[in-house]
C-alpha cells in the first residue's frame, strides 16, 4: 500500500489538470482567489514562507494576464474568463511535466476562448507537455499549439 500512496503523490505533483469549466463557485466562496492561487504551493510544500509565496503568486499572476487587483476578490466578483485564467495558476504552481486541457475553452467567448489558447501556447515553452482534448478541431489548427493531433470520430 505504502508504494501505491507513494505512487499516487508522485502522480499528483507530476500533472495537473486544467478543468474544462471553471466556473467562480468552484472556488470556496468564503476565501478570496489569492487563498484559492496559494492553496497548492503551500500544500505541497513549495515556498520556505510566506514572502515566497507571495512572489510566486505575482509571478503566476502575470504570466496568466491578470493584475494583482483579482486576487482581493471574492469568487462570486469574476467572470468565467478570469476564473479559467486563475485556475491555470493553480495547475502551472505545480511545475507539472504534464497539462491535461480537456475542453479549456468551452462555455467561453471567442475573445476569452483566444486569450486562454495563447496563454496555452506561451507555456509549451516552458518544458511543460500538454494533451488537449477537444471536439473543435479548429484550435489545434489555427494556432498551432501541437506538434501532433488524433482525431476519433
Amino acid at each position: 500500500m505504502l508504494i501505491l500512496g507513494s505512487c499516487l503523490t508522485i502522480l499528483i505533483i507530476l500533472v495537473a489538470i486544467f478543468a474544462p469549466t471553471i466556473e467562480p463557485h468552484d472556488f470556496p466562496t468564503n476565501r478570496n482567489i489569492y487563498f484559492s492561487c496559494v492553496e497548492p504551493i503551500r500544500l505541497y510544500k513549495m515556498a520556505k514562507n510566506k514572502a515566497e509565496e507571495k512572489e510566486m503568486v505575482y509571478e503566476l499572476i502575470e504570466k496568466v494576464g491578470l493584475s494583482k487587483d483579482q486576487l482581493k476578490k471574492y469568487p462570486h466578483e469574476i467572470s468565467g474568463g478570469q476564473a479559467q485564467r486563475l485556475s491555470s495558476i493553480r495547475d502551472l504552481s505545480l511545475n507539472s511535466k504534464l497539462l491535461i486541457c480537456d475542453e479549456p475553452t468551452s462555455m467561453l467567448d471567442v475573445s476569452v476562448q483566444a486569450q486562454i489558447l495563447n496563454l496555452l501556447k506561451k507555456q509549451k515553452d516552458h518544458n511543460l507537455s500538454m494533451l488537449y482534448i477537444s471536439h473543435v478541431c479548429f484550435y489545434i489548427y489555427s494556432f498551432n499549439i501541437f506538434k501532433y493531433a488524433f482525431y476519433l470520430f
